[in-house]
């Protein structure tokens, strides 16, 4: 499940989430990579797990995907079917969508990246340690 990122190529692990793990004091140490079904929901506390194959380097998803309008376009209504969650975050043009699993995530990104009214596509990304079990 490849995905191609302004230039890098991401690859969707369906079925690896990463937990993350804060040491003593609260601060995020790193993430904790487990098997889990690729339905298994993906957000902030379970994040679904990427390899940037450019970085060589795994990175982390919680399903986000942000996205500007081309100038004198209004994405005024956004299908939730096919934009979960998609809300206008900086006026007048600015939007964000929450995938709630890795295949979705991928089917909302390509589609995003697909339409001629849309300026940039950018899915976050999140990088860090991580410790598979």
């Amino acid at each position: 499940m490849v995905v191609n990122d302004r230039g890098s190529i991401l690859e969707i692990m369906p079925t690896q989430r990463a937990l993350p793990q804060t040491d003593a004091s609260g601060h995020q140490r790193m993430q904790v990579v487990m098997r889990q079904e690729p339905n298994t929901p993906i957000g902030p506390l379970n994040l679904g797990v990427v390899f940037n194959h450019t970085l060589q380097q795994r990175g982390y998803i919680s399903g986000e995907i942000a996205f500007k309008a081309k100038p004198g376009h209004r994405l005024s209504a956004l299908d939730p079917t096919l934009y979960p969650g998609a809300r206008l975050i900086i006026r007048p043009d600015v939007y964000i969508v929450r995938a709630r699993t890795p295949i979705e995530f991928i089917g909302v990104l390509q589609r995003l990246q697909g339409r001629d009214d849309i300026a940039w596509v950018e899915p976050t990304v999140i990088y860090g340690l991580a410790y598979s079990q």
